[in-house]
């Protein structure tokens, strides 16, 4: 099967988020050589990231979300 940073970190998301534990999945984008556009997914658990890192600084977070605490 495909496994992209996306599948991963949905996976991560669903299988760590719980009532007593809030993780967020974010998602970023960034301009690449050649103005082509990349996207990125990580899952942080508050400020720690659990997947997907380290996330490069000109990431620009367009998405995320924290599961229901």
């Amino acid at each position: 099967g495909v496994s992209t940073c996306l599948v991963r970190a949905v996976v991560v998301e669903m299988r760590f988020a719980s009532r007593e534990r809030a993780v967020r999945l974010e998602i970023g984008v960034r301009r690449a050589p050649g103005a082509a556009l990349e996207s990125h997914a990580w899952v942080c658990d508050r400020d720690r990231i659990l997947i997907g890192g380290p996330v490069a600084r000109d990431f620009v977070r367009i998405a995320a979300w924290e599961n229901a605490a």
